[in-house]
């Protein structure tokens, strides 16, 4: 039973070192104002069924960089939906 926890432990953080790592990539796409390329690794971290307030607030960034507005809209509430302050 214990080797199980441990190896349930490990993969789990190995899966969330690359969400992290996906994540500083996306932001180092949007800060080099690769708007799109940083929308798509947003996205494929909320495919991976992981969100949090910073992600979607990125997101809507890169959305309204994009001109995409109700995009942005969208994600801005489901940011502040998780974080209301």
């Amino acid at each position: 039973m214990r080797i199980l926890l441990t190896i349930i432990f490990l993969f789990s953080k190995i899966l969330s070192q690359s969400i992290d790592e996906k994540f500083y990539a996306g932001n180092n796409f949007y800060n080099n104002s690769k708007y799109l390329e940083a929308i798509e690794i947003y996205e494929q971290i909320l495919l991976k069924g992981w969100g949090s307030s910073n992600l979607y607030y990125n997101l809507g960034n890169a959305y309204f960089r994009q001109n995409q507005i109700g995009q942005s809209i969208w994600a801005y509430h489901k940011a502040l939906k998780m974080n209301p302050r």
